[in-house]
């Protein structure tokens, strides 16, 4: 069974309703670019966002059911055992066998169940892909009462900024042997230290920027309206 871990961020800002079109126009530019299209391997936040920091084993992990993966980049220490079906940088593991010094994976590299990986390896993190990246601006309606009747009435249009992404990957395995091999609990730790990443503090930089030149025509600044982690078992968001 597959294991779903994703992260979704959602920012808004509304300008106000017959703000100077010049002006508005100019400030949904400025806020729409603050969110380019994320091309990993650059450098702005929005690649730092897809790459979740790699899992060091802080203790050894037997592998269970199905067998692992393991990403090219991994380290496996000395001491890792390798069951007989196993296969290790492309080679097949007919017999078990224990490595006698750090092996790092450059090829395909299946662990079979039984195996039990030293304390210390370094498990490269599955890739994470872009599933929601949407920066947008709509009109949205501004309401108003109406006479004795206190009845809703449209009275003229908001500017309405947003932002949408989400970002996941699919792992194999049940969601308790993510718990065993670490990358839950690193998943985890990495949504409750976010706001002091790099990336996040980038973001909130350019939103504080965009509220200080723009505050004449904002009727709510632009600010992080959530960041949420999901996971469990399953195959989708």
């Amino acid at each position: 069974m597959p294991t779903m871990s994703s992260y979704e961020l959602k920012v808004t800002a509304l300008l106000k309703g017959g703000a100077d079109p010049t002006k508005a126009a100019q400030a949904t530019a400025d806020f729409l670019g603050i969110f380019p299209a994320p091309t990993p391997g650059g450098s702005a936040w929005t690649d730092k966002f897809l790459l979740p920091a790699d899992t060091k084993l802080t203790q050894p992990v037997t592998v269970e059911d199905e067998g692992w993966v393991l990403m090219k980049g991994s380290v496996l220490e000395s001491g890792t055992l390798l069951k007989h079906g196993s296969v290790f940088n492309g080679s097949p593991v007919k017999t078990d066998m224990t490595l006698a010094a750090q092996a790092a994976v450059m090829d395909p590299t299946t662990l079979a169940a039984g195996s039990i990986i030293a304390k210390d390896g370094v498990l490269k993190n599955d890739p994470w892909t872009v599933w929601l990246w949407r920066a947008a601006a709509e009109d949205t309606p501004e309401w108003e009462s109406s006479g004795n009747s206190g009845q809703p009435q449209p009275a003229g249009r908001y500017g309405l900024l947003s932002f949408h992404g989400a970002v996941g990957t699919i792992r194999r395995g049940a969601l308790g042997q993510q718990w065993a091999r670490q990358t839950a609990p690193d998943d985890l730790a990495w949504f409750y230290k976010y706001r002091k990443t790099e990336w996040f503090l980038s973001m909130l930089a350019a939103l504080i920027a965009f509220n200080a030149q723009w505050e004449d025509i904002l009727e709510e600044e632009a600010r992080v309206r959530d960041l949420k982690w999901y996971c469990g078992n399953g195959s989708g968001p």
